[in-house]
């Protein structure tokens, strides 16, 4: 077992060092107002970044610029971010962390924010983990939140004679009054409005639909457009599953015991047994869909069968070459495992190392074993 998570962690380390492969085209603009075209890194980043990295070509030389250099940057197809020094409020929103207060608390913050729409009235966004924000300027007044809170509220009840204390979560929902104040429009009702939530959805058609009421030309960002549904960068053509058929050598060492009698009967000495197995890998809609989760059932000429379930990290090396690293556990067997694998177009070879030490699951008997197999396969779907 020792073994195995000093495998595991070797992977992790391997993982780190390839996790910067993807720069796209992009430009940033300086303090100074001097736009650069660059590649950029692109991470396509959850949480709003706070710096870039950057090429000037392609065997140029690996650069940085932070938030106290650069006012704007954008990715060709992807996101643009711009600089403000704005106040905000960090009010958290899950249910037991929930302030007392109703009214926000704010503090000025430099910022990258999350361009939306781009118009008369434009639209930004800061997330960062459960944090999520939005804010709008219009015309060239200064930009601010809008303001949209849950707070905690007590009341206290006398009920037959005792003392009885009730909880409640309320709303704040001042983005709504901002909006009808200034974003007032002949064909945008109150109605409307009251029925507006504190989602990118809801507020990017808004914002779209205020721009054309104006008269004004609504520039969306990449990841808003085709009907406010998220484009991802399809790195794998489109799909966001794939289906794969993996053959393989097991290379096995081990024993099993039944737990009530101790009587301990061998699994596999050293010997290569054949086996099988189909994947099923769903790709994550996250930085370059680069994450992936699969479920691989196999089994083997002894009759032997695993499902693996796992997470997998995939690095490309160019638009027909892809190396890999998954960690995977066993639901049949108490295994845990590491792999290293290469796919070119739809042809797959992986190695992979597990290891399994306890109760097996379902059945009154402990494993004791380690695999080394070698997998060849194809992805035909």
């Amino acid at each position: 077992m020792k073994k195995t998570i000093f495998f595991l962690f070797f992977l992790f380390l391997s993982t780190s060092g390839v996790a910067q492969i993807y720069y796209d085209q992009g430009y940033f603009i300086n303090n100074s107002g001097v736009k650069t075209i660059c590649l950029i890194n692109n991470l396509e980043w959850y949480s709003n970044p706070t710096k870039i990295t950057y090429k000037l070509s392609e065997d140029g030389e690996k650069k940085f610029e932070t938030i106290e250099t650069i006012k704007e940057f954008g990715v060709l197809g992807g996101s643009i971010y711009k600089r403000f020094d704005i106040n905000m409020d960090r009010s958290s929103e899950l249910t037991g962390n929930l302030s007392t207060k109703r009214n926000p608390t704010f503090k000025k913050e430099l910022l990258f924010l999350k361009v939306l729409v781009e118009g008369k009235a434009s639209l930004y966004m800061y997330r960062e983990s459960n944090l999520k924000r939005y804010f709008y300027q219009v015309d060239n007044e200064p930009a601010a939140q809008l303001v949209y809170k849950s707070y905690s509220s007590y009341t206290i009840n006398e009920i037959n004679n005792r003392l009885d204390r009730s909880h409640y979560i309320k709303k704040n929902n001042s983005y709504k009054q901002q909006i009808w104040t200034n974003l007032n429009c002949a064909n945008i009702t109150e109605k409307e409005i009251e029925r507006l939530d504190y989602t990118k959805n809801d507020l990017t058609k808004f914002f779209v639909k205020y721009n054309t009421c104006k008269k004004s030309t609504s520039i969306l960002s990449h990841e808003n457009k085709n009907n406010d549904v998220t484009i991802i960068k399809k790195k794998n053509h489109g799909r966001f599953v794939n289906i794969s058929i993996k053959p393989r050598l097991n290379r096995a060492s081990g024993e099993k015991s039944k737990i009530n009698t101790n009587e301990t009967t061998s699994l596999y000495t050293n010997e290569i047994v054949f086996g099988i197995g189909f994947e099923a890998e769903f790709i994550l809609p996250i930085n370059n869909n680069e994450w992936s989760i699969f479920i691989e059932p196999e089994s083997n000429i002894k009759g032997s069968t695993r499902l693996p379930i796992g997470v997998r990290y995939t690095a490309s090396l160019n638009s027909t070459s892809n190396l890999y690293f998954n960690g995977s556990y066993s639901l049949l067997l108490p295994e845990i495992a590491g792999g290293i694998g290469y796919k070119y177009k739809k042809f797959i070879i992986e190695v992979r190392y597990g290891a399994a030490q306890g109760k097996t699951p379902y059945i009154l008997q402990k494993t004791n074993y380690t695999n080394l197999a070698l997998m060849v396969g194809f992805n035909f779907f």
